[in-house]
């Protein structure tokens, strides 16, 4: 039995010092915490709110546009693909780049709420469609061939947000 308690208290600070790593290790090296997703706490969030004061009404009153945008509700995008012709890694490649595209950061409002990949096994024949909020955007069979991403995103940007910026896919 005497040989159990070394071992026990040894097992007590290992798990005392894995704590103490996962603390520092979620810190980078000027002290900040590293979170990803939401930035600051609540806390943390309502006391830089009151700090700013009006500031933050006076910009949002500034930027019409801005205001605009974000009170629209994020789109519904659907890329619906031929199950027969076996186009699902072209649709969720589509999918993965418009949702790189048009992601947003925690200031930002969201542009695309829900992407979804329809398989179409019903009608086989080459159907490949992208719609947004329900209208058709792209329809392969009637605009003969696939659609580049660079051209995709710019017709989904072209219905959802015309005044953005789409950066280098914007150029000819």
């Amino acid at each position: 039995m005497v040989a159990r308690e070394p071992l026990a208290a040894a097992a007590g600070l290992l798990v005392g010092i894995g704590a103490t790593l996962l603390a520092v290790a979620a810190r980078d090296r000027r002290g900040r915490s590293k979170r990803r997703c939401g930035g600051a706490s609540g806390a943390a969030r309502a006391a830089a709110a009151a700090s700013r004061g009006e500031r933050q009404e006076e910009g949002a009153a500034a930027t019409a546009e801005g205001t605009a945008a974000a009170a629209a509700p994020p789109a519904a995008v659907e890329i619906e693909y031929c199950v027969g012709c076996r186009w699902m890694l072209r649709a969720a490649w589509m999918a993965q780049e418009l949702l790189s595209t048009f992601s947003s950061s925690t200031t930002e409002p969201l542009v695309i709420g829900r992407l979804v990949l329809v398989p179409n096994a019903d009608k086989p024949g080459g159907v490949f469609r992208v719609r947004v909020n329900g209208d058709e955007v792209y329809d392969r069979k009637a605009q003969g061939g696939f659609p580049e991403a660079k051209v995709l995103k710019q017709l989904v940007r072209d219905h959802l947000a015309p005044q953005l910026n789409l950066g280098h896919s914007d150029k000819k």
